[in-house]
Parts: C-alpha cells; sequence; structure tokens
C-alpha cells in the first residue's frame, strides 16, 4: 500500500464505554463487600481453613472494613479515570503524528496491526511518563473548566494520600462531586416506589457538593459519596473529555 493513504476515523466512545464499565464494576464489588461485611455472619467466623489447617483471623470492626473498601473503590476508580485520560491523549498525540510504516503494508490485516501497534505505544508513553503531572495531562486534554479541574485536583490528590500517607491529608483538599437529585414537583424523590401527587412532573436537578478535608485529616468517604462521584466522572467529567478529545477526528495515515 505505499504511497496511498488511509483515512482513519478513532472512536472515542470505546475508550468512554470502556472507563464506565470499569467504574460500574468497581462499584458493584463495593456493594456485593459492603453486604457481606453487613450480613451478621460476617464476624462470626475467626478461623479460616488452609487446607488441613486452621488460622485465625483478626476481623477489624464493619465500620473500618467498610471504609477501607470504600477508599479501594476509590482508589480503583481514580486509576480507571487516568487510563482513560492516558487513553486520549496517547490518541491525540497520534493523530498530531506524521505516522509511517516501516515497511509496505499489504493488505488489510497487517494495516490493522500497525495501526493497533501504534494506538499502543502513543498511549504507552504517556502512561510510563514520570513527568507529566496532572495538571499536564489536563492541559493536554483542554480540560479548561474550573469546577472539573477543581474535582479531579481533590480526586487526585485523595487517592496520594490514600496510597502514600497512610489516608492522612498532607494539605486541605475539596472534595466536589454532582448530587444528582429527582423530584416530583417540589418533593425530593428518595426511595422507590413513590407515589407523586397527581398532575406532577418528574424533574432532575444536579447540584455540586463540595466538602473540605482538612490538612492531617483521615480520609472517610461515605458510601454515598463514592456513588455520587462515580456518577459524576461518568455523566460529567468522563463526557466533557471525550467532547473535547474528538475535536480531533480524522487524521491520515
Amino acid at each position: 500500500m505505499t504511497g496511498k493513504e488511509i483515512n482513519l476515523t478513532i472512536n472515542l466512545q470505546f475508550f468512554h464505554n470502556k472507563l464506565v464499565s470499569y467504574l460500574d464494576s468497581h462499584l458493584i464489588a463495593l456493594q456485593s463487600t459492603i453486604r457481606s461485611i453487613q450480613d451478621d455472619s460476617f464476624n462470626s467466623s475467626k478461623m479460616k481453613n488452609i487446607g488441613v489447617m486452621q488460622m485465625s483471623m483478626l476481623i477489624p470492626t464493619p465500620e473500618i472494613l467498610k471504609q477501607q473498601e470504600i477508599n479501594k473503590c476509590f482508589k480503583a476508580c481514580v486509576s480507571s479515570l487516568q487510563d482513560f485520560m492516558d487513553n486520549l491523549i496517547g490518541i491525540i498525540n497520534m493523530c498530531k503524528s506524521d505516522i509511517r510504516p516501516d515497511k509496505v503494508l499489504t493488505g488489510r490485516e497487517e494495516v490493522e496491526k500497525f495501526l493497533q501497534k501504534t494506538q499502543d505505544k502513543f498511549i504507552q508513553d504517556i502512561a510510563r511518563d514520570k513527568n507529566l503531572k496532572v495538571r499536564n495531562k489536563l492541559d493536554m486534554l483542554k480540560v479548561d473548566n474550573p469546577t472539573i479541574r477543581k474535582m479531579l485536583d481533590g480526586y487526585f490528590s485523595i487517592r496520594n494520600s490514600i496510597e502514600h500517607h497512610k489516608n492522612i491529608t498532607d494539605r486541605d483538599v475539596e472534595l466536589i462531586y454532582r448530587e444528582f437529585k429527582f423530584l416530583a414537583g417540589d418533593i425530593e424523590i428518595k426511595t422507590l416506589p413513590f407515589r407523586a401527587p397527581e398532575n406532577t412532573g418528574i424533574t432532575m436537578r444536579a447540584e455540586d457538593v463540595t466538602r473540605t478535608i482538612r490538612k492531617n485529616s483521615l480520609i472517610e468517604i461515605s458510601e454515598i459519596e463514592i456513588e455520587n462521584i462515580i456518577q459524576t466522572i461518568k455523566i460529567l467529567i468522563a463526557v466533557y473529555m471525550t467532547e473535547e478529545a474528538s475535536k480531533v477526528k480524522n487524521k491520515s495515515v
């Protein structure tokens, strides 16, 4: 295929859908674990069978276990978001580059393998670049929305504190997420089933919620907060990033 151009269209929705599936799986795993922790029989077993041996287990309180699992879920969600950002930046860089194979490509299969290998390399280059900070990646993705930048600054700062500072913040951090409420008229719908007053419409209202975690404080994220954070990433942050990256649509190679 020497001397020819290939018009390449990259579907960024694939990466968005992949992120959403990871976030959903993290939340499902968390909810399943919390249900197990809340089961009355959970703390009744202090021994674990390993072959013909029994090992005693020192089980923390359900409250401590629940917070540990929420923190694990939060870390996993932010890591998945970072992978998503790396994917988008890699694709953007690929679309800006003059891509030329080092040999003649003969047939569709060779072209597809070359493009996949090239795409993977661009993404890996971003993921492995330790000099790129989160703010650099946000600049590369043209994330100019100040609210989203503040949200992400909080998420990544909290993740770093969980990973490297034993769940203790090293500075004041704002945890910001978008809370979605459904209302029947002026009445908030909190449980289902819900009987709305006659001739009342159902509306959804989105409000940004901010909670400041003070320096040297223990990080405690509630179950409802992690659910709202995941929704915020899915519905607001990931959609915004995908739309910005989609402005680089087609590339000829």
